[in-house]
């Protein structure tokens, strides 16, 4: 019995071109010249102000004491220089020309100090510029920045946050500060003064920032947290511009007492030395 003429298969013939032909995968696009520049410049300076501002540095997560030492330390790396050149470049006199403790991070010393930030990122950028400028584009070393922002960011969230929550950062005022008259109040007296009146309020802006911050920490949600984070911080910047909270940078904060000897003016001795 003979085999049907449909059961038979017929070979499909090879074309040997198509054969040859190995696929590559397409290279990524390269960035332009001012994209590669400007990156070069945002990386060193972000890199230096996450970790060279002695405010919520995420130096602080290494246990022991030891991370608060490297927080102090790396930030007296652009304080130390600001304070030398307050005086003679600046004109800064008086307590304002010595590194000291002020409760905020907005001294003249501050100042200067993000300004040698910003300066030193133009050099290294410049220089990287020139020893890396056959390479076209910067994607992974974008992506691991941008992880190590979402993390300073969340972890300054988590912190604040959790002062706002219940409540500790704006606590109710206290007689004194009730008593005074109100023609007499700083705005930003009359700010805490609200906000302190207030717990609950307090402690909702307190719930928004620490949602941000746990959703800056995973990838799928990393989006969705920087959008919240962007405007509660929003909210926030408005205060400080508007109601003269004077912590627009937020560096360097705090002055342990250490040894003078180390080069380092005590808390107790900058007033003195005005």
């Amino acid at each position: 019995m003979s085999s049907s003429p449909s059961s038979t298969s017929t070979p499909v013939p090879v074309d040997p071109v198509a054969a040859s032909v190995r696929i590559v995968p397409a290279r990524p696009a390269a960035w332009t010249r001012l994209s590669r520049v400007l990156f070069r410049f945002a990386f060193t300076y972000l890199l230096i102000y996450a970790f060279g501002c002695d405010n919520q540095s995420l130096f602080s997560l290494i246990a022991f004491g030891a991370g608060d030492w490297l927080s102090f330390h790396f930030a007296l790396v652009w304080i130390k220089p600001a304070e030398w050149l307050a005086g003679p470049v600046f004109g800064v006199t008086g307590v304002g020309a010595h590194f000291h403790d002020s409760g905020s991070g907005d001294t003249a010393i501050n100042w200067i100090a993000v300004g040698l930030m910003i300066l030193t990122a133009v050099i290294v950028a410049v220089l990287w510029s020139i020893l890396d400028r056959r390479r076209l584009e910067y994607r992974t070393v974008a992506a691991w920045l941008r992880f190590l922002l979402r993390l300073t960011l969340a972890f300054s969230l988590l912190g604040y946050g959790f002062d706002k929550f219940f409540p500790l950062q704006m606590p109710p005022p206290l007689l004194p500060v009730l008593k005074e008259p109100l023609g007499q109040s700083s705005p930003m007296t009359l700010l805490w003064t609200a906000l302190g009146l207030n717990p609950t309020y307090e402690s909702i802006c307190g719930i928004a920032e620490i949602t941000a911050a746990l959703l800056l920490l995973f990838r799928r949600t990393a989006l969705a947290g920087g959008l919240l984070a962007g405007f509660v911080m929003c909210n926030v910047l408005l205060y400080n511009l508007f109601f003269d909270l004077l912590v627009e940078i937020g560096c360097a904060k705090i002055l342990p007492n250490v040894s003078t000897q180390s080069g380092v003016i005590r808390r107790d001795e900058a007033v003195a030395r005005g």
